[in-house]
């Protein structure tokens, strides 16, 4: 896949990732209380337990509605500093993600445009990856496979994956 395809494809196929309009703001409230109880299961307790700062990444994440509610639930409950990492093919999205977070979390994500089933060095790990939406129809069995690989290489040790 890319960027190009991916581009033309959502704009033919409707899907509420943009928050700045009024449906997709509506899914970002949504998932924030998703997040709400998503991060009362006892292993973010261990995750977050002992640490002051947690990097999230997240997969496939267009304008980042997934990463960012999860980002905004972890800071306002645990009072930690988030690093937010954010990766998809579509540039046009990527831009918005980056006023997004900014907006929300206040803070300046790192935004990679790349092919999330191609090898990705990573430059530091991250304590949870997300995959939010309807991302995984984008995928056949092996390249789903290519994308845990990487999900697996940009995560700690001990980690979360959503």
């Amino acid at each position: 896949m890319d960027s190009d395809y991916m581009e033309k494809l959502y704009k033919i196929y409707s899907w509420p990732d943009n928050p700045f309009t009024e449906e997709g703001r509506r899914r970002y409230e949504s998932t924030l209380k998703t997040m709400e109880k998503i991060v009362k299961h006892k292993w973010f307790e261990e995750i977050i337990s002992g640490r002051d700062k947690i990097g999230v990444i997240e997969y496939c994440g267009a304008y980042g509605i997934g990463g960012v509610a999860l980002s905004r639930i972890l800071k306002e409950k645990y009072n930690v500093e988030i690093e937010f990492t954010i990766i998809d093919l579509r540039r046009d999205a990527l831009k918005g993600a980056r006023r997004f977070v900014y907006e929300e979390l206040g803070i300046e994500p790192k935004i990679l445009v790349g092919d999330v089933t191609e090898k990705i060095n990573f430059d530091k790990r991250h304590d949870i990856a997300l995959l939010w939406g309807h991302s995984t129809p984008h995928f056949n069995p092996w390249s789903y496979v290519k994308l845990l690989s990487n999900i697996h290489n940009s995560l700690k040790e001990k980690s979360l994956y959503i």
